[in-house]
């Protein structure tokens, strides 16, 4: 016999409960009546969800992206938004959570520490890293790109363009073929804190060109409506995938298989298209001045 009383049967019960309790039963029975309706339709689902979370394996996703898209407030971003996908992709099996920390830290907890890393490629981390850990499918293509203003009536798409422009960039990054024409004066180079900085003093004119993330860069021309007062070209592009450092192979195969996925998956296109991202930029569109 199931532990479990269908509706019909808890409403026999509680008409019985009114008369015991000496209430009229047609008020009784209707205002228990609603409080069954609201149990039954709110609160049963809650519980089965909160079991199901309970019941899940707790995996974390560790980065050290702390800019937008990927961080943009306490607990939001696109790497929350990363979680919140692959915890809902699996069904209940998993329960992914997001830790940041400095780039520092997260080397030092790669040597004896199980990782899950999204938004990378290999070669940020060393010689031999393809080899060393097992990577995803690509999940995002993004890139650097020359970004300036339309009024300046000239175009930037190679090292060479920049000679005797004024250069902005963000503290701390180098620029390929870019550093030695900074470092022999052909370039003067202003830096920024970050990407929304770079882009604010560029579209006050302190600089003729900038050098940003492109989808930072996307990101912020998107929520402060800057599309059309800004154009940019490729600086160069780079593939972000998972880094896989575990030896579970039940997770290594759900994670490498939603990534093969994701590029065709119309719910995380949705969730791109929030930072103003998309799963492939057109690289070659993004080469044209916008």
């Amino acid at each position: 016999m199931s532990i479990f009383w269908s509706k019909l049967e808890l409403y026999s019960q509680l008409n019985i409960l009114c008369v015991l309790l000496g209430s009229g039963l047609g008020r009784c029975t209707m205002n228990l009546k609603n409080y069954l309706n609201f149990f039954v339709k709110r609160l049963i689902p809650l519980l089965f969800f909160s079991s199901a979370v309970i019941g899940a394996e707790s995996i974390t996703l560790y980065t050290y992206h702390k800019t937008p898209p990927f961080i943009t407030g306490a607990n939001n971003g696109l790497t929350y938004d990363l979680a919140k996908y692959l915890t809902e992709k699996s069904g209940g099996a998993y329960q992914f959570d997001v830790e940041v920390m400095p780039r520092k830290r997260l080397d030092q907890l790669m040597v004896d520490t199980d990782m899950v890393i999204p938004w990378v490629t290999p070669a940020w981390f060393g010689p031999g890293a393809a080899e060393k850990y097992q990577w995803t499918k690509p999940i995002l293509e993004d890139g650097s790109i020359y970004v300036w203003r339309p009024e300046a009536n000239r175009t930037f798409s190679t090292p060479d363009e920049l000679k005797g422009a004024r250069l902005g960039g963000i503290l701390g990054y180098r620029y390929i073929n870019i550093d030695p024409m900074v470092a022999s004066g052909e370039i003067s180079r202003v830096d920024t804190q970050d990407e929304s900085q770079l882009l604010e003093m560029l579209l006050l004119d302190r600089f003729d060109v900038g050098i940003a993330p492109l989808s930072a860069s996307r990101y912020l021309m998107k929520s402060n409506q800057w599309t059309e007062k800004l154009s940019f070209s490729l600086h160069h592009g780079f593939l972000r995938s998972f880094l896989l450092k575990t030896d579970d192979q039940q997770l290594n195969d759900f994670i490498q298989i939603h990534a093969k996925e994701m590029g065709s998956d119309s719910q995380w296109a949705e969730i791109l298209g929030n930072y103003g991202l998309s799963p492939k930029h057109p690289m070659s569109s993004v080469s044209d001045a916008n």
